[in-house]
C-alpha cells in the first residue's frame, strides 16, 4: 500500500505547521491513515532528532503498527521504529517512532516528567478513552506548560473534535481542529433484529450463513466476548472454504498476528469471530463483509464486591458507524446488524469514559505519585466527586496513602503517598497484586516472593481459569509451561524483577498467606447452606457445584458477577485455615461495642462483636449500664427503623408536616428538609432533647413527635405557619371545619353544602395564593361534589344538585339564590325558629 496516497497525508502540511505551538486535534474516519500514514510521513520528514511516541490504547494495535511501519520502511521493529508494551519492548538508539500502549506511557511520563528527548506525543483512538488514555493526556498537558516546544496531537475517528478543541482553549492551549476525509467504499446497511431481543446469540448463526452468500472475501463478525465466541464457532455449519479465526485480547501474539495476515491460499475466504478488539487502529485484510451483533462488553466497577463487573451493553452509534466502516476497506461491502433501525434511535452517541465507570484507585494514586489530586487535573470528562472518595478512602484502607483529617477535601487536597503505596505505584501492576508483591519483598523471604510472583502472574493474565481452589490450580499452571504459555513468560519476568528463582512445586500455606496481603476485604465465610459465602464486604456469592472444595473460610480471587443476579459467583479462591486466620486476628479485625435492644418492652443490652469487614467472628454480651449519651444515641439508631417513617403517620404530625412543606419557601426552609427521610436522617438533632423520658422502645414507638418538631420549626415561624395555612376554616355558618392537608397539596374542607351559603367565591390561604378545595356533603353527610371554584359551582352545578337533592331533603334549604341564602346546618323548622 502506498500511505502517501491516504486521504490523510493532504493534512499533512497543516498538522507540521500548527505542531508543536499548537495541540492538533485530528479526527479522521477508518481507512484515512492516521495510524499509519500519518506517523510515518511525521517521522521521515522529523527536522530534528528528537523521539516521536505513538500511543495506543490496545497492545494488538501497539504491535501490528510498530511491525507495519518498520515493513514499510524495510526494517525489523526496534530500529527506526519500536515498541514498548507490557512486558516486552524492541527500540534502540536509532529508534525515532516509539509506538507504546497507554500503561506504558503513563509509566513514562512519571519516570521523566519533562518527556526528555521527546518531541511528539501522539494520542491515537483517543475515543477509547480508558483511565490511563485519559490520564496521559492530562499529564502530559501538564508537561506542555514547562516544555512548550512538546507538540501533542490527540487522534480520533469518533470523538467530538469541535468539543474536544473548544476544552482545550477553555484550558489556554492553542488549538487546531482538523478533519480527514475517508478513503472507504461503500457500505450497504442491513438490518437483521432478532424476533427476541434477548435471543439475539440464537439468531447470529443464520445472518452469518446469508452474509457467506455475498462475501466475496471475508467475512468480520463482531460479538462481545469469548463465551461468545465459542458459542458462535460451535454451530457454525460451513463448507471447506472457510478458514474460522478468533481475535480477542487472550490470544498469543502469533495467534493474532495470524488473523491479521492475508490468506495466501487460493479459494480460501476468511471469517474472523471477534470481540472490540478488531474495532479500531488494526486492519483485518481480506475483509468485505461484516456482522455486528451490537454488543460489547464493559467493564463496571462494583463497589459492594470491590471487584470489576463485565456487563454486556449496546454499543454507541460511533462505534456501529466503525465497525460497519471496516467492510468497506478493500471493496463495496455489507454490514448486517443485529438491531432494528427503530432500536437505533435508542443507542448513546458514544461510549462512556472509564472515568464515569472503573475504580479510580489506581488513577488516584498516579496522580498522587505526579504530585497532584485527581480533581486538580484537566479531564475532558471530570470524574464525579464519589468516585474519587472512594478510591481515596479504599487506597488509606490498603495504607498507600496516608490517611489525614482531610480525606473529605478530594478537591483540594493531595494525597500523600506512603512508602507502601511508592513502591506499589512503581510496580506498574494492579493495585492488590502490587499489595501482595510488596508484602512479600518486604519478607526478604525468597520462596515467599516466588510464590507471589507465581500468584502475580496468573492474576495478571487469567490464562488458568477453571473454577476451583487455587492453590491445586497453580501447582497445575506451574507444571504445564506449554499449557499456559502467558503466564509462564509473566512468571519469568516478575522473577526476574524481584531477583528471585522460579519454583518448583507450590506450598498452599505459602499462598494463603499471601491471599491475605491481596485484599483481606476478598475474604469470605461459608454460610450453613455450604454454597452461600458471605464476603467481608457485606454481599454474598454462590460458591458452583465443581468446585472440589468447600472450606469454612475461603480468600476469593475470582468471581463473576452477572447482570441480573443480586449475588456473585466465586470462580477462584485459596481455601484459608481458621487457625491462620485467628493467628492474624488482630490484624485482620475490628472490634465494635454495639447496643441493641432486647425483650418484649425493648431494654437496652450491650454487645461486644468482633468483625472481619461484615463477617461476624464473635460475639458476647455484657451487663454493663449505658450512659446518658450511649442510651440517647441508641435510642435514635432504633427509632430511624422502628418505627420509621411511621414515626409521622399520627393525623396531627402528618398534617403539620405538609403544613411546613407547603409553606416552605415564605418560612425560610427548604421542603425536603421536612419529609420523613430527611427528618429519620437528622432525628438525634431535634429529638433528643424530647426522648429522655423514654427508657424502652415501646415507648419511643408510642412517642408524639408533634412538639420537637414545632421546636425546630421555632415560634415565630409556628405562629407564621398557622396564619398562612390554619388547622381549621370558619364557614359562613360560624361553625368551624378543619382543613385537611393531603399528599397532593391540596387544602381539603368536608361540609354540609348549606354550610357555605352565601359565600360567592373560594377562599383563599397561603397568602391568596392557595384555594380551600370544598367537599360539599348532602344532609345525611354524603359527597354530592369536589370543587376548587365556588363561582363556576353556584352557577353551573347547583341547580342540578338541587333539583336531585330538594325532593330527597325536603326538610333543609335548598334556595334558587344559594349566594344570597342564609348558610346554616340547620333544618328549615329550625331556622325559623
Amino acid at each position: 500500500m502506498n500511505l502517501a496516497n491516504l486521504p490523510v497525508i493532504e493534512l499533512l502540511p497543516r498538522v507540521q505547521r500548527a505542531l508543536p505551538s499548537a495541540v492538533v486535534v485530528l479526527q479522521a474516519p477508518p481507512g484515512a491513515g492516521k495510524s499509519t500514514a500519518l506517523p510515518y510521513a511525521l517521522l521521515t520528514a522529523a527536522q530534528s532528532n528528537g523521539l516521536i511516541i505513538l500511543v495506543q490504547p490496545r497492545r494488538v494495535a501497539a504491535l501490528s503498527i510498530a511491525r507495519y511501519l518498520s515493513s514499510m520502511m524495510g526494517e525489523s521493529p526496534g530500529q527506526s521504529v519500536g515498541y514498548w508494551v507490557r512486558q516486552e519492548r524492541k527500540s534502540s538508539a536509532s529508534t525515532k517512532l516509539l509506538v507504546v500502549t497507554d500503561g506504558m506511557f503513563t509509566q513514562m511520563i512519571q519516570h521523566d516528567p519533562l518527556l526528555s528527548g521527546i518531541d511528539l506525543v501522539i494520542f491515537d483512538e483517543f475515543h477509547e478513552r480508558n483511565l490511563h488514555c485519559d490520564l496521559g493526556l492530562a499529564f502530559a498537558l501538564e508537561t506542555r506548560e514547562l516544555r512548550p516546544d512538546l507538540g501533542v496531537l490527540i487522534m480520533s475517528a469518533t470523538i467530538p473534535a469541535q468539543a474536544l478543541g473548544q476544552w482545550l482553549e477553555s484550558l489556554g492551549h492553542h488549538t487546531e481542529v482538523l478533519q480527514s476525509e475517508g478513503r472507504s467504499f461503500p457500505v450497504d446497511l442491513f438490518y437483521r433484529p432478532p424476533r427476541q431481543l434477548d435471543r439475539w446469540l440464537d439468531a447470529i448463526p443464520s445472518v452469518i450463513q446469508e452474509a457467506c452468500m455475498h462475501a466475496q472475501q471475508g467475512i468480520l463478525v463482531f460479538l462481545p466476548g469469548m463465551r461468545e465466541i465459542r458459542r458462535v464457532r460451535e454451530h457454525l455449519r460451513l463448507d471447506g472454504g472457510w478458514q474460522v479465526m478468533e481475535l480477542h485480547g487472550r490470544l498469543s501474539l502469533a495467534e493474532q498476528q495470524r488473523v491479521l495476515t492475508p490468506l495466501d491460499e487460493p479459494g480460501q475466504r476468511k471469517l474472523v469471530l471477534a470481540t472490540n478488539l478488531a474495532e479500531t487502529s488494526v486492519t483485518i485484510p481480506d475483509i468485505d463483509v461484516v456482522v455486528d451483533s451490537g454488543r460489547e462488553r464493559q467493564a463496571r466497577y462494583v463497589e459492594r464486591y470491590l471487584q470489576t463487573q463485565l456487563v454486556t451493553r449496546m454499543i454507541p452509534i460511533a462505534s456501529a458507524e466503525q465497525r460497519a466502516g471496516r467492510a468497506g476497506r478493500v471493496r463495496a461491502g455489507r454490514c448486517y446488524r443485529l438491531w432494528s433501525e427503530s432500536q437505533q434511535q435508542g443507542f448513546a452517541k458514544f461510549s462512556e469514559p472509564a472515568l464515569a465507570t472503573e475504580n479510580l484507585a489506581s488513577t488516584v494514586l498516579e496522580a498522587a505519585a505526579w504530585g497532584t489530586s485527581l480533581p486538580q487535573l484537566s479531564w475532558f470528562t471530570p470524574p464525579a466527586n464519589t468516585a474519587v472518595q472512594r478510591a481515596l478512602q479504599q487506597l488509606q484502607r490498603l495504607d498507600l496513602v496516608a490517611r489525614t483529617d482531610k480525606s473529605a477535601d478530594i478537591g483540594n487536597s493531595v494525597p500523600t503517598l506512603t512508602a507502601k503505596g511508592k513502591a506499589v505505584q512503581q510496580l506498574g501492576t494492579d493495585l492488590h497484586v502490587g499489595c501482595m508483591l510488596h508484602f512479600a519483598m518486604m519478607t526478604k523471604n525468597e520462596q515467599l516472593i516466588s510464590h507471589a510472583a507465581l500468584l502475580a502472574a496468573h492474576l495478571d493474565e487469567q490464562e488458568w481459569r477453571r473454577n476451583d481452589e487455587l492453590s491445586a490450580g497453580l501447582v497445575e499452571l506451574l507444571r504445564d509451561q506449554k499449557g499456559y504459555p502467558r503466564t509462564h513468560r509473566r512468571y519469568r519476568y516478575w522473577c526476574k524483577r524481584l531477583g528471585v528463582q522460579s519454583l518448583t512445586t507450590v506450598d498452599p500455606r505459602v499462598m494463603v498467606e499471601l491471599g491475605l496481603a491481596l485484599e483481606p476485604y476478598w475474604l469470605a465465610k461459608r454460610r450453613d447452606s455450604g454454597e452461600q459465602y458471605q464476603l467481608a464486604t457485606g454481599v454474598a456469592a454462590t460458591l458452583p457445584a465443581d468446585f472440589t472444595e468447600r472450606p469454612e473460610w475461603l480468600l476469593v480471587t475470582g468471581m463473576t458477577l452477572s447482570e441480573g443476579r443480586s449475588d456473585g459467583v466465586i470462580r477462584q479462591g485459596i481455601a484459608v485455615p481458621w487457625a491462620h486466620i485467628s493467628s492474624q486476628l488482630d490484624r485482620l479485625s475490628r472490634t465494635e461495642s454495639r447496643w441493641f435492644w432486647r425483650g418484649p418492652q425493648g431494654r437496652l443490652r450491650r454487645q461486644i462483636q468482633q468483625k472481619i469487614g461484615a463477617i461476624l467472628v464473635s460475639e458476647t454480651e455484657t451487663d454493663a449500664a449505658p450512659s446518658a449519651d450511649e442510651f440517647s444515641h441508641a435510642l435514635m439508631s432504633a427509632m430511624v427503623s422502628d418505627p420509621g417513617p411511621a414515626l409521622f403517620s399520627k393525623p396531627p404530625v402528618e398534617q403539620f408536616l405538609r403544613r411546613v412543606q407547603l409553606a416552605a419557601e415564605q418560612l425560610g426552609c427548604r421542603a425536603e428538609d421536612w419529609q420523613a427521610q430527611a427528618l429519620l436522617d437528622s432525628l438525634p438533632e431535634w429529638a433528643a432533647l424530647y426522648v429522655r423520658d423514654c427508657r424502652t422502645l415501646v415507648q419511643a414507638r408510642q412517642w408524639n413527635p408533634l412538639p420537637a418538631l414545632q421546636a425546630r420549626l421555632g415560634y415565630q415561624e409556628t405562629k407564621t405557619l398557622d396564619r398562612l395555612l390554619p388547622d381549621r376554616w370558619q364557614a359562613p355558618s360560624g361553625r368551624f371545619h378543619n382543613i385537611h392537608y393531603d399528599e397532593h397539596g391540596a387544602a381539603v374542607v368536608r361540609l354540609k353544602l348549606q354550610e357555605v351559603f352565601g359565600e360567592p367565591r373560594t377562599p383563599r390561604i397561603l397568602s391568596q395564593t392557595l384555594p380551600l378545595t370544598f367537599e360539599l356533603l348532602s344532609p345525611a353527610g354524603r359527597p354530592l361534589q369536589r370543587t376548587q371554584d365556588l363561582a363556576s359551582f353556584w352557577q353551573d352545578g347547583y341547580p342540578l344538585v338541587r333539583k336531585e337533592m330538594r325532593g330527597r331533603y325536603p326538610k333543609h334549604p335548598w334556595p334558587e339564590d344559594p349566594v344570597q341564602a342564609i348558610a346554616s346546618h340547620k333544618t328549615k323548622r329550625a331556622l325559623e325558629q
